[in-house]
């Protein structure tokens, strides 16, 4: 399936309430954080923690973490995680979401942290936005939409 079909079938997803085997998108959460220092310098990079959780009980297969950010940014690297965090594999470097993914599903609540490259001409301030996606026994729920607002520095 295309990168663009995909993200239009994701986007579609988001518009309707999505409950299925029970799950309500309501116990699935993610938060976003910038760890290196907000405001952001442009020509620079940015360091992000991701962290999501599941309230129910259903077995979960597989969860992915989307992240979607301005034109041009791009994913640079994992920095060097601590502790026991599992670092999901990188489904998608392009910006029509950044995607990431487990498999073998981490203990929950999870962290991870991913580093971005922030283009020379960025400006003002800017949104990223954020959403999980938990597959249960078939089903798939996608998490409400997250909206972190960094600053760029003067």
């Amino acid at each position: 399936m295309s990168l663009m079909r995909r993200t239009l079938i994701v986007l579609s997803l988001l518009l309707v309430p999505v409950v299925f085997s029970g799950c309500l998108s309501e116990e699935l959460s993610i938060t976003m954080r910038v760890l290196n220092g907000a405001p952001y310098v442009p020509g620079g990079t940015m360091d992000i923690e991701v962290s999501f959780d599941y309230a129910g009980t259903e077995t979960v297969y597989a969860i992915g973490i989307n992240q979607i950010f301005p034109a041009d940014w791009t994913f640079n690297s994992y920095p060097l995680q601590s502790g026991s965090n599992a670092i999901p594999s990188l489904m998608s470097e392009s910006n029509e979401p950044i995607e990431f993914g487990y498999v073998g599903i981490p203990p929950l609540p999870a962290t991870f942290v991913y580093t971005v490259n922030i283009p020379e001409n960025a400006s003002g301030d800017i949104e990223i936005q954020g959403y999980s996606l938990f597959r249960f026994d078939g089903d798939l729920v996608l998490s409400p939409v997250t909206t972190l607002t960094v600053q760029q520095a003067i």
